[in-house]
C-alpha cells in the first residue's frame, strides 16, 4: 500500500493508509460465471463473490441489487474481468419526461449495478457499454454508496439522470475510490417546463459527502470521502452543479484526478474538475468540520454555461439570478475551522487547461466566469494553481482568466489564456471584492478579498458600449465598502475597452490596497478614463497604491482623463512610491505622463514618469514629478524609495524594478 500513495500528499498519508488499504478478501468467496448467478448477490447481501470470467449482461434491463432497507455490505472481487452491456432501465431512456411520468420518474432512485450499498467492497472489476437510467442517486456501479470502498475499477458507456448522478457512483457518502476511471458520457434529463429539479452531476461522482446522520451514534461520524488517482474521459452534462470528475465535492478530498472531457450545464455551478466546493462545518452530535480538499489534480475539457431564460425566475442554492462558471470549478464555499483559524478548503497545485465560455441567452444577469474558479467566497484559500484556457462571457460581467468573481485569498496562481467578456473583465480576476467592512461586517480577515503573488499573461477585452472596468489583472477590485488587497501581482497582457475604464493592472479600483504591482501590456479604448496601471477609484475611498510601477503603453482615440499611470479618480486615493515609462497618445483633453486628470481627491508622494518615453512633458506636481530617461534610470532620483529591500535598479541601464517579483 505505501507504494500506491507515495505521490499523495504528506497531509494525506494517513488518511490514506488508513481508509484505502484493500479489504481482504474472504477465502470463502463465491465465484460468479453468469448473469443468473447475480441473483447470489441478491439474495446474499453480506457475501463475498468473485467473477470466474467475462459476462455479457445483455439485453435485457437488470434490476439494481440491494436496497435502503437491504444494502449490498459484501464484497465483490472482478478479478481484472468484465461485466458488459449492463442496462437499467428508466423513463428517461428514451423519454422525453412528461407532466403524466413525473412523479414515476422522481421515484426512480438508487439506480446502478447496485442501488445501495453500505461498508462494501468493489475491487478490479470493469463494466463496459453500461446504460443506467433513473431519477436520484444514479451511477454505473453504485447508485447510492455508503463507507464503501471502491478500487481499480473502470466504466464505459452512458449513464442518465437528473441528481447526484455521476459516471461511476451518484452519491458517495464516507466512501473510498481509488485508481478508478470512467469513459462515460453522463448527462440529465430534461424536465417539463416550468419543473426544474436536479443538480449534482459528475464524470466519475455527483455527490461525495460526509455520510453524518444526527442522533446516530458513533457509526455516524462521517470523515468525509476520498477520491485518489482517478479520471475520467467522457463529456458530462447537466443543470446545475456540474464537474468533469465530482459535481459537488463537499467535506471530503481529491487529490491526483483529472478530467480529460468537456462539462456542460444549462443553469451553471460547472466546473471542468467540480461544479460546487462545499465545507461541511459539523452537525449535531458531530461538531468537528471535515475539510474540503482539492489537490493535485486538473481539468482539460471545455466548459460551457448555456444560460437558459426558463431557469432564470428561482433561486439556485439561495442565489437568485447568479450562477458561476470556471474550468476547474464553478463555486468554492468558505469557512474557516474554528480550532485553527485556517479555512475548511484546500484547493491546491491544480489546473485548468481548457477553455471556458459562457453562452447568452438572457443577457442582464451577472454570471461570473472564471479560467480556474467562478466565485471563491470569504474565508476561502487557493494556492500554487493555473489557468491555460481561453474564456469568453459576451454577455455577461465578471469574468477573469482565473477567477470571476474572488472573496477570497489566492496566492501564488497564474492565467495565461485571453478573456473576452461584457464588461467588467480581467486577465486574473473579474471582480475581486473582500468583507463589506463598511456596512457591518467588520474588518477584512486575511482569507478575504486578496490577491497576492500572481500573475497573468492573457490579454483582456471588453465589448460593452458601456462603462467596462477591464484591467490586466483585475477588472474592478473593490465593491462598495469591501476592502481588498493586492500584493507582489503582475499584468504582462494588454488590456482593451470601448468606451473606457481600462487599465494595465486594474481597471476600476473601490477601497483598494494596491502594493508591489506592476503592469506591461498595452491599454487600447476609444473611451476616457484610462490609465497604464489603473484606470480610474470610483464608488468608495480609500484606495491606496504603493511601490508599484507601470510600463504599458496607453492609446486611447479621442478620449480624455488619461494617463501613464491612473486615468482619473472619483473617490479618494493616495499614490506612493511609484512611476509609469509607457507612451501615452490621445487625441483629447486631460492627457499627462502620469495622471491624466487629477483633483482634491487624489495624493501623491515621491511618484515620477519618463517625460521622453511616455512623449508628455507636463510640469512637476505636488508628489510627482517628470524626469528624463537617464534621470529614470539612476537611483538618486527617487526621494524616499526602499533600494535595501523593496526596489533594485542597475544604475544607468534599468528603471527600477521590484525585488518581490
Amino acid at each position: 500500500m505505501q507504494q500506491q500513495v507515495q505521490n499523495v500528499p504528506i497531509g494525506l498519508v494517513l488518511i490514506a493508509t488508513s481508509f484505502l488499504a484493500s479489504p481482504t478478501v474472504s477465502a470463502q468467496s463465491i465465484a460468479l460465471t453468469e448473469r443468473a448467478d447475480f441473483d447470489l448477490v441478491r439474495g446474499m447481501p453480506d457475501g463475498h463473490f468473485h467473477l470466474a470470467n467475462d459476462i455479457d449482461f445483455g439485453p435485457d434491463a437488470f434490476e439494481p441489487i440491494g436496497s435502503v432497507d437491504a444494502p449490498f455490505t459484501g464484497v465483490l472481487d472482478g478479478r481484472r474481468h468484465s461485466l458488459s452491456n449492463l442496462y437499467i432501465e428508466g423513463l428517461c431512456d428514451p423519454g422525453p419526461i412528461t407532466f403524466q411520468n413525473l412523479g414515476e420518474f422522481t421515484g426512480e432512485e438508487n439506480r446502478g449495478l447496485f442501488a445501495v450499498t453500505d461498508g462494501a467492497t468493489i475491487l478490479d472489476l470493469e463494466l463496459r457499454d453500461v446504460r443506467v437510467s433513473g431519477y436520484l442517486m444514479v451511477g454505473s456501479f453504485v447508485g447510492r454508496a455508503q463507507r464503501t470502498h471502491i478500487e481499480r475499477c473502470a466504466a464505459t458507456g452512458v449513464v442518465l439522470g437528473n441528481e447526484q448522478v455521476g459516471g461511476l457512483v451518484g452519491y458517495l457518502g464516507d466512501g473510498h475510490v481509488f485508481q478508478c476511471w470512467t469513459d462515460v458520457e453522463v448527462d440529465f434529463c430534461p424536465l417539463p417546463e416550468p419543473v426544474h429539479l436536479g443538480k449534482w452531476t459528475g464524470g466519475l461522482i455527483g455527490h461525495a459527502h460526509p455520510f453524518r446522520l444526527p442522533g446516530r451514534g458513533p457509526d455516524s461520524e462521517g470523515d468525509g470521502s476520498i477520491i485518489l488517482h482517478s479520471y475520467t474521459l467522457g463529456s458530462t452534462r447537466g443543470r446545475q452543479v456540474v464537474g468533469g470528475v465530482i459535481g459537488n465535492l463537499h467535506g471530503s478530498t481529491a487529490d491526483h484526478c483529472f478530467a480529460i472531457g468537456n462539462v456542460e450545464a444549462t443553469q451553471g455551478f460547472s466546473g471542468g474538475f467540480a461544479g460546487y466546493l462545499q465545507v461541511e462545518p459539523g452537525i449535531g452530535k458531530n461538531p468537528e468540520p471535515v475539510p474540503t480538499v482539492a489537490t493535485h489534480c486538473h481539468a482539460h475539457g471545455m466548459v460551457t454555461a448555456v444560460e437558459n431564460p426558463a431557469f432564470l425566475g428561482g433561486p439556485v442554492d439561495g442565489q437568485a439570478g447568479t450562477t458561476t462558471n470556471g474550468g476547474f470549478i464553478g463555486y468554492i464555499e468558505g469557512g474557516l475551522d474554528p480550532a485553527s483559524g485556517l479555512p475548511l478548503q484546500d484547493i491546491a497545485r491544480s489546473a485548468a487547461r481548457g477553455d471556458c465560455e459562457t453562452l447568452e441567452q438572457t443577457a442582464g444577469l451577472t454570471m461570473p466566469t472564471g479560467g480556474f474558479v467562478g466565485f471563491t467566497e470569504t474565508e476561502t484559500l487557493v494556492r500554487r494553481s493555473f489557468a491555460n484556457g481561453s474564456l469568453s462571457a459576451l454577455a455577461h460581467q465578471s469574468a477573469g482568466g482565473f477567477v470571476g468573481w474572488g472573496e477570497g485569498l489566492i496566492v501564488d496562481s497564474t492565467a495565461h489564456g485571453d478573456v473576452i467578456a461584457n464588461n467588467r473583465c480581467g486577465g486574473f480576476g473579474g471582480q475581486i471584492a473582500g468583507t463589506q467592512g463598511g456596512v457591518g461586517d467588520g474588518p477584512p480577515g486575511p482569507f478575504d478579498g486578496a490577491f497576492e503573488r500572481c500573475a497573468s499573461y492573457g490579454d483582456s477585452r471588453a465589448i460593452s458600449a458601456d462603462f467596462q472596468d477591464v484591467g490586466g489583472v483585475a477588472g474592478f477590485a473593490g465593491y462598495l465598502f469591501a476592502f481588498v488587497r493586492i500584493e507582489d501581482c503582475e499584468a504582462h497582457g494588454s488590456a482593451e475597452t470601448l468606451d473606457g475604464w481600462g487599465g494595465g493592472f486594474v481597471g476600476h479600483m473601490a477601497a483598494a490596497t494596491i502594493e508591489r504591482c506592476a503592469s506591461f501590456g498595452p491599454v487600447r479604448s476609444n473611451g476616457n478614463h484610462c490609465g497604464g496601471f489603473g484606470a480610474r477609484t470610483r464608488l468608495a475611498d480609500g484606495t491606496e497604491i504603493r511601490d508599484c510601477y507601470s510600463h504599458s503603453t496607453v492609446i486611447a482615440n479621442g478620449a480624455s482623463s488619461i494617463g501613464g499611470f491612473l486615468g482619473s479618480a472619483m473617490a479618494t486615493a493616495m499614490i506612493e512610491r511609484c512611476y509609469s515609462k509607457g507612451l501615452v497618445i490621445s487625441n483629447a483633453g486631460n492627457v499627462g505622463g502620469f495622471v491624466g486628470s487629477a483633483n482634491s481627491l487624489l495624493t501623491f508622494a515621491d511618484c515620477y514618469w519618463d517625460r521622453e518615453s511616455s512623449g508628455q512633458e507636463g510640469p512637476p506636481e505636488p508628489g510627482r514629478t517628470p524626469a528624463t530617461t537617464e534621470e529614470m534610470q539612476q537611483k538618486a532620483t527617487y526621494s524616499g524609495w526602499d533600494f535595501l529591500s523593496t526596489w533594485g535598479i542597475r544604475e544607468g541601464k534599468s528603471y527600477p524594478f521590484l525585488f518581490a517579483r
